[in-house]
């Protein structure tokens, strides 16, 4: 056996670093030097063991190298059509179209776009391969050219008609789902040969996520996933987004437990999924979160992202905002890593170069909500409220009449006296659009209890504790009741904060202020009353006085 039939062996059965070895060996021999452009097999022999060079570069992630010996290859083969245009020789090595397609690779790992997008172009129409579109799609996509990447992923589809994912981005990308329907060249009856019903709802799902329709996506995937495709962790992970999307929190969380009991590797919306632990100072869940992602892969955006929402948790912000960075450095188009980055910077009263991520999501992703959020805050603390009403319309027309969009704009009038009245009609059509949108119910108790409208807040507080007990709640139900001297029930409602909430002080200098005022009272009805034999006691461990979750503690090995 010859010294090129070694090299293709060594390739086959995947000895790289042996193929690195001889191959340097075998280019630098004075026939492969010297090789005369008449001579067709030395040539060939040579532009083979280029290419299985390249390959072995690339295998051991010397990106550079390898693009230099894939272009050495690409000029031999030139030369080899050249001499024989029409040989059946070159076909048992990678045809032109494959070896300009793994230079790509190469840009791409040097992240190289513009000399990536280059060589994919420099493949003519006719012979551009389904992945060689998809490449260039996804490759126009992080350029902003919406309209070639709507044109080679139609190339896609009619190719590969079930090829879902260049389905889900051509919708995203604006077209219509009929259109879409109509590139598959494939009948809608239930007909052999037919789209499977199961699909069809799926193209539809995606089709409302889409729109914005964030409430009927989440309809559609919640019954395919109920009806048809059972404990499918692709179709939760669509419907958790839309949930979130929606403003659906407390089943966007379930349906993300659901996808991490069935795939803890799982990593699609773990990034949404660590940002709703963070909020809610769920710093166990989020460790143990984080700590998973990081032993799946560490070059995703995923990990870096729950790593992050960890330290910000834990008060680490500086090593907070290096983990988003990192992340914002891996996929420059990930919205919550921008998100993430910009909420961090704005807690470090870095508030312009917060505003400067803020639009960046917006313009990569003008539907999502939490962008036009930190843009409002952010010119709120800068006391421009005309500027912030005018990022909360646009949130309004872009997003669309919703809980979240609503509470938005409502945000922004209680900050004028003269608004509040229109603010708290808002807020009602909020609540009326989602009633357990819990943002819109903690601002509109906030402005009925500024108006000392008291009774108006009692209710709307007890009809969501009805729905979901929070420590808010229950702080805020105390604190009326309390306005009403109703002392007794609100001791009741402050014990309750404090059992769920993560920062008790207030609770707790509330509880202990109405105790004193029941004690007196008792002792001037002549009543034993002793804070020692309260219910609290019993419900309450003794460290809760003293802990604060937000404590820096020591960073544990895994960070």
């Amino acid at each position: 056996m010859g010294l090129i039939e070694q090299v293709r062996l060594m390739h086959e059965n995947g000895l790289h670093a042996d193929i690195k070895c001889l191959a340097s060996l075998l280019i630098s021999l004075p026939e492969f030097r010297s090789a005369d452009k008449s001579d067709f097999s030395m040539i060939l022999k040579k532009y083979e063991i280029l290419v299985y060079y390249g390959d072995a570069f690339y295998v051991d992630e010397e990106f550079r190298r390898a693009e230099h010996y894939y272009n050495e290859a690409l000029r031999q083969r030139r030369i080899l059509v050249k001499i024989k245009p029409k040989t059946t020789s070159l076909q048992a090595v990678d045809s032109e179209v494959e070896l300009k397609f793994k230079i790509y690779q190469c840009h791409m790992k040097l992240r190289e776009f513009r000399d990536a997008i280059s060589i994919l172009e420099g493949i003519s129409l006719k012979q551009r391969s389904p992945k060689v579109n998809v490449a260039l799609a996804k490759l126009y996509q992080k350029q902003g050219m919406e309209r070639s990447a709507i044109t080679c992923y139609k190339e896609v589809l009619r190719a590969c008609p079930f090829a879902l994912d260049a389905i889900t981005n051509v919708l995203f990308l604006g077209v219509p789902l009929q259109e879409v329907l109509s590139l598959l060249n494939m009948p809608q009856s239930s007909a052999a040969g037919a789209i499977p019903e199961w699909i069809s709802s799926f193209m539809k799902g995606q089709s409302f996520a889409s729109l914005n329709k964030h409430t009927k996506a989440a309809q559609v995937f919640r019954n395919l996933e109920t009806k048809v495709l059972r404990d499918s962790v692709s179709v939760l992970c669509c419907q958790a987004e839309s949930c979130w999307r929606s403003g659906d929190k407390v089943n966007a969380v379930n349906c993300y437990k659901r996808i991490r009991a069935l795939d803890p590797t799982c990593l699609q919306g773990m990034d949404i999924y660590s940002h709703i632990l963070a909020e809610d100072f769920e710093t166990s869940e989020l460790e143990t979160l984080a700590q998973d992602l990081t032993r799946v892969s560490q070059i995703k955006t995923e990990p870096w992202i729950a790593m992050a929402q960890y330290c910000t948790c834990t008060n680490r912000k500086t090593r907070a905002v290096y983990f988003a960075q990192k992340a914002h450095m891996i996929d420059t188009r990930n919205v919550q890593a921008l998100l993430l980055k910009a909420s961090l910077l704005q807690s470090l009263n870095k508030q312009n170069e917060a505003l400067m991520h803020y639009r960046e999501a917006i313009r990569l992703a003008p539907t999502y909500f939490e962008a036009y959020q930190g843009l409002v805050d952010c010119y709120l603390s800068f006391w421009q409220q005309r500027e912030a009403m005018t990022i909360a319309r646009n949130a309004l027309k872009t997003i669309g009449t919703n809980a979240r969009t609503l509470t938005l704009y409502a945000q922004v009038l209680k900050k004028d006296a003269q608004g509040t009245d229109k603010a708290k009609t808002m807020l009602e059509k909020a609540l009326a659009n989602n009633p357990s949108f819990l943002p819109a119910a903690y601002l509109l108790v906030e402005i009925l209890m500024k108006a000392r409208h008291f009774e108006s807040a009692i209710v709307v507080l007890r009809k969501q504790l009805e729905l979901q007990p929070t420590a808010r709640l229950h702080q805020s139900l105390g604190d009326c009741l309390r306005e009403k001297n109703l002392r007794a029930e609100a001791l009741e409602h402050y014990n309750k904060a404090l059992c769920l909430s993560q920062c008790p002080v207030k609770s707790l200098d509330d509880m202990k202020n109405t105790e004193i005022v029941l004690s007196k009272e008792a002792e001037s009805a002549e009543i034993n009353f002793s804070p020692q034999d309260s219910s609290y006691q019993n419900d309450v461990p003794d460290e809760i006085f003293d802990s604060d979750p937000l404590v820096d503690q020591d960073m544990p090995e895994w960070l």
